[in-house]
Order: structure tokens, then sequence, then C-alpha cells
């Protein structure tokens, strides 16, 4: 067999030990797996898995490097959209996928946090373009420009997050679950409402002023009088 014919097999099986890795650290969290774990979900030899990989924490970069590329893939492909496009998006994502793996494997980052994340200054920049996101948004009018970029940005990824962090406290909330179309629809409308309010805050100033006018001129006729 030659090397090029190799080589998509070789590729394949790296694939299918990301895969396995990822199943694992999102179902246990990153500490509590070990390379047996994953080998053993694909099948293999622990050995084959150090091939690819020489250590667990090489394959811990491994995957978030897999998320890092599948986030900005996904806000690059909004960046021309606007910001209510791009909170729709977000939020409805884990909103209809709540057992998606990588869902489940922030939720396991969150909980067994130490002061660093695997891969922090890449995931720090990537997740930068969603402030640059609202920047944008503020530039175009479309949010108040008063309000932190930044925090905008982490409110629509809690509200993304949420409802798959704590289905129990909606459910205990709504009366619904989450992956229910009743909590589906009337989340969606929130979501809605809430970018509607995030937007520029009408100016009062000519209102004000007509009052003004108007008080003027009432006081000028009760002084005729």
């Amino acid at each position: 067999m030659t090397a090029s014919a190799r080589r998509p097999r070789g590729e394949s099986r790296r694939k299918e030990i990301l895969e396995a890795a990822l199943q694992e650290f999102s179902l246990r969290g990153i500490e509590a797996v070990n390379v047996e774990d994953v080998a053993k979900r694909v099948g293999c030899n622990k050995s084959l898995v150090y091939y690819y990989f020489e250590s667990k924490d090489k394959l811990g970069e491994a995957v978030m490097d897999e998320m890092i590329t599948y986030t900005q893939a996904l806000w690059a492909d909004l960046r021309s959209h606007s910001f209510a496009d791009w909170a729709r998006t977000t939020t409805e994502w884990s909103r209809s996928h709540p057992q998606d793996p990588w869902v489940r494997l922030m939720v396991h980052e969150g909980l067994t946090d130490v002061g660093h994340a695997i891969r922090e200054v890449e995931r720090t920049r990537s997740l930068g373009e969603a402030a640059r996101t609202v920047v944008r948004a503020q530039g175009r009018g479309e949010v108040d420009s008063d309000l932190d970029p930044e925090f905008v940005a982490l409110l629509v990824l809690f509200l993304s997050l949420g409802p798959a962090v704590a289905p129990h406290l909606v459910r205990m909330m709504t009366g619904s679950s989450p992956g229910e179309r009743a909590f589906h629809d009337r989340y969606a409308v929130f979501v809605d409402e809430l970018i509607r309010r995030l937007g520029p805050v009408p100016c009062a100033c000519a209102n004000t002023t007509d009052a003004t006018d108007d008080g003027e001129s009432s006081a000028r006729t009760r002084s005729t009088l």
C-alpha cells in the first residue's frame, strides 16, 4: 500500500479519535477521562491514540481546536448579517441542540474552572469576534452605543447556553423542558423582544421641547387673561 493510500485512512482514524474524545469529555468532563476511555470508545489500543496525540493534554487541545474552527466558521458566515440575525441564530442553535457535545463540554468546563481553560488564548481571540459583532451593530445603529459590547455579547451567549446548562430550572420556572416546542416558541418571542429593546433609545428631545413650548404658551395666555 502506498503512502498516499494510507493517508486517508490515517486522517479518518484521527477524526474517529477526536470524535470519541469529544463524546467522552462532554459526558464526564476532561479531567475525569483518560486515554484508555477514549481508546475503548474507538475500539482500539491506547497506543494508537498516543500515535496521533502524544498525550491527553495534546488530545484535549486538538478537541478545542475543532471547536475554535467551528465557531469561527459560524460567526464568519454571520459577519454580514444584522445583529438580530446573529443573536437569533446563536441562541437558536444550542436551544435546538441541548444535548450537543460541544454544549455539554462547555458546561463541564464551567463547573471545573480553575482560572484557565484549554487553548484559552486562541479561544479568547475567537470569542472577541462576538464582541466585534456587537460593535459593528452599534456602528449601524442596531444596538444602543451606550451598552458595553462585551457584556452584550456575553448576554447573547448566556441566553444560548442557559437552557442547556439548567434544564431543571427551565422546567420548574416555565413548566416546559428546553427541548419542547412550547418553550422554544416562547423563548424565541422573548429573545426577539430583548433584541428590540437593546436598540438605541429614541431621543425625547423634540417632545420635551414641544412640551416646554406648550407650557410657556399656556403661561403667557394666563398672564394675558
